[in-house]
């Protein structure tokens, strides 16, 4: 029997990127499927969508388009669409013409079921963990993701995840480290683990967090470098920074979603208004010499300048380099309902802009000139290595171009480090 060919699309987080490489595999693993890395040279292209803000669904919707385009000249014969907005959008996304399938996000690891034309719909169940199947690895041979729970059971107000993927239910310790372990033989050098809220890893166990028991067990695997990604501030205190700081493998690297610093407005965003802890704890880690890497979102309803004035306070007391901003998107029809008044688009864009000029400078006042350091190198092109610190993650923090030889894509080395005409540069 011929095999299909399948051409994948992965929009939004690294976490959706784990979720393609479950399908992938197991469509492989079938036997009756192949990939193919052109869309024109395939049967069907499956789009993983995302749906979390606006400008996510503009997207997936950009690419629906686009795949039914390509149908209609007669290069591909089936649209797939699965994810995030399947799942928020099941009755609009039922009108839409030319879409083959439609799936939730709990059938990546059953072809059966996902490819079975007698059932245009599935929607997801939400208890989906694909603890022990296969993957396809398609971001990097010497990084790679790992997802260690899926769902969410905050509540914030702005946010959708609870209602797309469910509660919180975390993958047993035993399956992360058989996941991380087969990770590591395949060649991957820098782990980096995901969640939805990493810190609460374990909580719908026994109600506690088992992030650092997690990590003291994968310190012990033999990884470079362990990133950590979207910790959450209620519990990055003295204490897990201490404890966060004594592994080995693990990077000093905080990814930690402030989304605001105004106690006015994390109350009206359902999370914890007073961060004194965590600002203990970021002291700590600045001391440590650490990064933080955090985000906030402007405009939220009624945010006024004294609000903003307590991110600028924050970013220029703290010195943040690693800090992303997004404009407030009415998700969840905050406006309407708490009766808050909203920020214009052109203010939240001064806003914006002003923010991200102060982390601007920040970086490159904290750029390490001049310092020997370790850097992973990523890719090469227009005759420069292209590497990172330990400070900055894949696809979304700095870059650093590299000159040297007999170095190839995915060693660490030692770089020394400099700034020339305005590029962050290194000399091995």
């Amino acid at each position: 029997m011929k095999k299909k060919k399948i051409f994948i699309i992965s929009l939004g987080c690294p976490r959706n990127i784990v979720d393609s490489e479950v399908l992938i595999a197991n469509s492989v693993l079938s036997g009756k499927y192949e990939l193919s890395y052109d869309i024109e040279n395939s049967d069907i292209v499956i789009i993983n969508t995302c749906a979390f803000l606006n400008s996510a669904v503009k997207e997936s919707y950009d690419e629906m388009k686009k795949a039914i385009a390509y149908k209609k000249k007669g290069y591909v014969k089936k649209i797939i669409v699965c994810g995030c907005l399947p799942e928020r959008f099941q009755q609009e996304i039922k009108d839409i013409e030319d879409i083959d399938l439609i799936r939730g996000i709990d059938l990546y690891d059953n072809p059966d079921l996902f490819y079975n034309e007698r059932k245009k719909i599935l929607f997801g169940n939400r208890d989906k963990l694909y603890e022990k199947s296969e993957r396809a690895l398609i971001v990097g041979n010497h990084y790679e993701y790992i997802k260690i729970a899926e769902g969410c059971s905050h509540r914030c107000s702005f946010c959708l995840i609870p209602d797309i993927k469910g509660k919180l239910r975390s993958k047993k310790i035993k399956d992360v480290l058989c996941e991380a372990e087969k990770l590591l033989q395949s060649g991957v050098k820098e782990l980096i683990v995901i969640a939805q809220d990493t810190t609460d890893y374990g909580k719908d166990w026994d109600g506690r967090s088992h992030l650092l028991e997690l990590l003291s067990k994968l310190d012990q695997l033999g990884f470079k470098w362990i990133r950590v990604h979207y910790l959450n501030p209620e519990t990055v205190d003295e204490n897990f920074v201490e404890r966060f700081l004594s592994f080995n493998s693990v990077i000093a690297y905080f990814d930690v979603p402030v989304q605001h610093v105004s106690p006015r407005i994390l109350k009206l965003m359902h999370r914890k208004s007073d961060l004194t802890n965590f600002y203990k704890g970021l002291r700590q880690i600045k001391a440590a010499g650490g990064i933080l890497r955090t985000n906030f979102i402007i405009g939220f309803p009624s945010e006024t300048e004294n609000d903003l004035n307590m991110i600028i306070d924050f970013l220029q007391e703290y010195q943040v380099e690693r800090a992303v901003f997004f404009p407030y998107s009415d998700e969840r029809n905050i406006i309407k309902s708490l009766s808050l008044f909203p920020i214009q688009e052109n203010i939240v864009k001064e806003r914006m802009e002003k923010l991200e000029n102060i982390v601007t400078d920040n970086i490159y006042k904290a750029f390490p000139i001049g310092k020997k350091e370790t850097v992973v190198i990523d890719d090469h092109k227009n005759g420069y290595f292209i590497g990172r610190t330990f400070r900055d993650s894949p696809n979304i923090d700095l870059t650093i171009k590299i000159r040297g030889k007999g170095i190839k894509t995915g060693d660490f080395c030692k770089a020394k480090l400099y700034i020339k005409n305005g590029n962050f540069m290194g000399a091995v």
